[in-house]
């Protein structure tokens, strides 16, 4: 018969090892493969792809823009006025209340700035963090 002792500081050890292989290998390989799969127009959203723990989950996220002179996140003003930008607050760059990275994600309507409607056309989705998520991982 076999005997099997578990040690008192077990949550501790292993919350410790999962932290340091979710930030020094998950989190890479992840953000390594969602910008193999990520679609590129100004390089904004596969630029922000990034990964962090809070605790003991792991992120993966993508704003889609950069930082200006201050810090602050921003996205392309779209469509319209090439370069043109809007600055938003950091992990809420958002537009039309939903995450730039979920419009490319899941696809969405066309807008139209002049005429302010929301049209028939839709932009098909181009997934690249699913595909990046659920990649079969192995030993190396």
């Amino acid at each position: 018969m076999a005997r099997v002792e578990i040690a008192a500081d077990w949550r501790e050890n292993v919350g410790a090892d999962w932290q340091e292989f979710a930030d020094e290998r998950l989190g890479p390989d992840i953000t390594d493969d969602a910008r193999r799969y990520c679609p590129v127009d100004t390089g904004a959203l596969k630029a922000s792809l990034e990964h962090h723990l809070e605790g003991d989950d792991l992120i993966i996220s993508a704003t889609g823009g950069g930082e200006d002179d201050n810090g602050n996140l921003y996205v392309s003003g779209r469509p319209g006025r090439p370069g043109a930008v809007k600055t938003r607050e950091v992990h809420h760059v958002d537009e039309e209340g939903r995450a730039y990275a979920a419009f490319v994600e899941l696809g969405h309507r066309v807008y139209h700035p002049s005429t302010g409607i929301t049209g028939p056309e839709v932009v098909p989705a181009e997934p690249f963090l699913r595909p990046a998520l659920f990649q079969e991982r192995g030993d190396r």
